[in-house]
C-alpha cells in the first residue's frame, strides 16, 4: 500500500482515495482488487490527522484491542445503506443475514489500517454478503457523493476526531434522501470540569505539562474542544508530548444538536448512554485483566498496561462527568 505518511524529507505519495472495484466484487465476490488515487507530496507536508491515525490504529493496537472489546469491535463498519467512517465491525453485518441482502453497505475510514483489515474479513464472509459490501479509504471531509444517493449513515465513536463538525453534518445532510436518517454514537464533554490528566489526555500532552492556571474555569468557556468547560487557544500553553497519540477533538451534547440543526436536520434526539458504557466497560476491563497472561505472550506488557489504563481512565472520568457517551439520530425531511 502506498505510504501515507512522510518522513526524511523524502517525496512520498498520500493516499487521496483509495477503494475496492464494486465490478470485482459483485461479478466475482472478490474485494482485493483496488484503486487508488494518490498525489505525490514532499517530505516536509504533514497530514496530522492520518498519521495520527496511523499511530494510533495500528494493526497491532487494532488487534490488541480487539481483545479487549470483542473480535471486530474496532474494524471499519458500517450499517447497511450508510456510508460510515467508524471502527466498529464491518463484517457484524453478516449477521443480519436476510436484511443485509437486501441493502448494499458502503464504509468509509481514513485510517488504511482500518480498511485493511475490513476487506481481508470481507473476503471471510458468505458470498452473497461478500457482494454487498464496498470499503475506501478517503477523508470524510474531502470526499464526495451523489447528493441524496444513501438511506442511513451511521458512524460509531469516531466523529470526536473532527472538529469541523458543522461541516461534516453539511456533507452527510446532502448525501442523505429525504427521509434519511443519521445515526451515531459518539464521545463528548460531560459537564464537570475537566482535570489536568483528563486535558492531557484529550491533547496528547503529559498531565505536569498542563500548568493550573490554564486548566478552565468553573463558568466554562466556549470552543472547539469543549462544548462547557475547556482552554481557550489563545491560554492554551499545553506542550505536546514527544510521541503525541492522542488529539481529541471533543463537544458537549448541546454543540452536537446545534450543529446538526444548523446543518438542516430535524427531529434531531439524544441519549445518555453513560450507564451502559460504565456497565460494558467494567466487564471488558475485568475480562481482559483476568487474561494478562496470554495478552502479553502475544503482544507485550506496555500494550496491556496502556489498554487497561485506558479502559479504567475512561470509567473514571464518565463517572466524574468529565466524559460522556451518547447515541444522536437526526432525520433529514
Amino acid at each position: 500500500m502506498l505510504p501515507s505518511a512522510t518522513a526524511g524529507g523524502q517525496a512520498l505519495f498520500k493516499i487521496l482515495r483509495g477503494k475496492s472495484i464494486l465490478t470485482y466484487i459483485h461479478y466475482h465476490g472478490n474485494p482485493n482488487q483496488l484503486c487508488f488515487l494518490a498525489r505525490r507530496v514532499d517530505g516536509e507536508e504533514s497530514d496530522q490527522l492520518a498519521q495520527f491515525l496511523q499511530r494510533e490504529y495500528s494493526v497491532v493496537n487494532i488487534l490488541g484491542r480487539e481483545r479487549a472489546h470483542g473480535y471486530m469491535w474496532w474494524s471499519t463498519a458500517c450499517v447497511p445503506a450508510c456510508g460510515c467512517w467508524t471502527w466498529a465491525a464491518a463484517p457484524e453485518v453478516g449477521h443480519l443475514h436476510g436484511a443485509a441482502l437486501r441493502v448494499h453497505v458502503h464504509g468509509v475510514d481514513l485510517s488504511t489500517n482500518m480498511i485493511h483489515i475490513a476487506i481481508e474479513r470481507q473476503g471471510k464472509l458468505e458470498e452473497p454478503l461478500k457482494k454487498k459490501l464496498q470499503f475506501e479509504i478517503s477523508d470524510i471531509l474531502t470526499v464526495d457523493y451523489e447528493r441524496e444517493s444513501y438511506d442511513v449513515i451511521y458512524s460509531r465513536d469516531s466523529i470526536f476526531h473532527i472538529p469541523e463538525k458543522q461541516k461534516l453534518f453539511r456533507h452527510i445532510y446532502r448525501w442523505l434522501r429525504p427521509g434519511g436518517i443519521f445515526f451515531f454514537t459518539d464521545f463528548c464533554s460531560g459537564p464537570a470540569i475537566p482535570s489536568r490528566e483528563f486535558l492531557a489526555y484529550i491533547d496528547g500532552a503529559k498531565p505536569d505539562r498542563v500548568s493550573p492556571e490554564h486548566l478552565p474555569y468553573q463558568h466554562g468557556i466556549s470552543c472547539k474542544v469543549f462544548g462547557n468547560f475547556c482552554v481557550t487557544p489563545p491560554r492554551a500553553s499545553v506542550t505536546p508530548a514527544v510521541n503525541s497519540r492522542h488529539r481529541y477533538s471533543l463537544a458537549g451534547k448541546d454543540v452536537y444538536v446545534k450543529e446538526l440543526e444548523s446543518a438542516g436536520f430535524t427531529d434531531v434526539t439524544s441519549e445518555d448512554l453513560n450507564e451502559d458504557f460504565m456497565k460494558i466497560s467494567k466487564a471488558e476491563l475485568k475480562a481482559f485483566t483476568s487474561a494478562r497472561e496470554a495478552f502479553i505472550s502475544d503482544f507485550s506488557e506496555e500494550d496491556f498496561a496502556e489498554i487497561s489504563s485506558t479502559l479504567a481512565n475512561k470509567i473514571q472520568w464518565t463517572q466524574e462527568g468529565q466524559l460522556s457517551w451518547r447515541a444522536f439520530m437526526a432525520i433529514k425531511n
